[in-house]
């Protein structure tokens, strides 16, 4: 149960790159990714290949060029990012390193208590795909404007 911060912005720059209609064909680089959530562009540029290489993002190279999304949105699952990026380490049931032993780990009931909650986090997020999270964004942001006095 553990989302690093580059995992967290990898699902942010497929969010991004999600909002953008599949019939317009623009891409977004990274310097203009980076400046949209003010985080310096050699984060962003670090987990890009990443994304490229499990066949989630397209590159344009040129002027206009940028990444956009190669994949629909919603054959992309939360979990499927976090493990690209964090690797085994996204999901460990225990507080233990994986190298680290403990005489209790086989009676532990609160290894056995981690490990059921890791099973329902990873579950969870596999059934969450970047379309959805998408869909539930545009109807967070309706729902706030709506309720804003008219005239501000």
């Amino acid at each position: 149960m553990y989302v690093s911060d580059a995992a967290d912005m990898a699902i942010r720059i497929l969010l991004e790159l999600a909002e953008i209609p599949r019939f317009r064909s623009q891409a977004l680089s990274a310097p203009v990714l980076a400046e949209r959530w003010e985080v310096p562009v050699g984060s962003i540029r670090r987990l890009l290949p990443t994304l490229r290489d499990h066949g989630w993002l397209e590159v344009t190279r040129g002027v206009l060029g940028g990444f956009s999304l190669r994949v629909p949105p919603d054959r992309i699952s939360v979990w499927d990012v976090i493990v690209a990026v964090d690797g085994e380490r996204a999901s460990r049931p225990c507080l233990l390193e994986e190298n680290e032993s403990c005489w209790q780990a086989p009676t532990c009931s609160l290894r056995n208590a981690f490990l059921k909650a890791d099973l329902a986090f990873n579950g969870t997020l596999c059934g969450v795909s970047i379309a959805r999270l998408v869909e539930e964004e545009r109807f967070l942001v309706k729902l706030i404007c709506s309720q804003r006095p008219k005239g501000t």
